[in-house]
C-alpha cells in the first residue's frame, strides 16, 4: 500500500517546517494510542513513552507503523531510550527533512547522468 505511505509523508513535508512537529506529534499520539489500546487525549506529550507503558514489543509496532505509513526506519534504541511524543515528532521530522533533502539530491544526479 505505497498510498498509504506517502499520504501521512507528504501531508507533513507539504507543511511549512515550523507546523510539521505538531502534525507529527498528533500522529505519533494517534499511533501509540491504538498499539497500547489508550485514548489519545491520554497520551501526554511530554511524558516518557516509557512511564506511559510502552515496551519492547509495542515499540517494535510502532517502528513497522513509521516504516509503512512514514517510510523510514528508526533504531529501536531510539524508542527505548525514553523519549517523550514531542522529543520523538522532532527526531522524526528530521529524519523526514533529511531523506527528502537525499531523494531529491538524488534525482539531481540522475538528470545530470542523462
Amino acid at each position: 500500500s505505497e498510498v498509504a505511505v506517502n499520504a501521512v509523508r507528504e501531508e507533513v513535508m507539504a507543511l511549512k517546517p515550523e507546523d510539521r512537529h505538531q502534525r507529527m506529534a498528533e500522529f505519533l499520539t494517534e499511533q501509540l494510542a491504538e498499539i497500547m489500546g489508550m485514548d489519545p487525549k491520554d497520551i501526554d506529550p511530554v511524558e516518557s513513552l516509557n512511564t506511559i507503558g510502552l515496551d519492547s514489543l509495542m515499540a517494535i509496532e510502532l517502528g513497522n507503523k513509521m516504516l509503512m505509513q512514514l517510510g523510514i526506519e528508526l533504531p529501536m534504541s531510539v524508542y527505548l531510550e525514553g523519549p517523550n511524543v514531542n522529543n520523538l515528532s522532532r527526531f522524526v521530522c528530521e529524519k523526514l527533512a533529511q531523506s527528502e533533502h537525499e531523494s531529491s539530491v538524488l534525482n539531481d544526479l540522475e538528470l545530470v547522468d542523462s
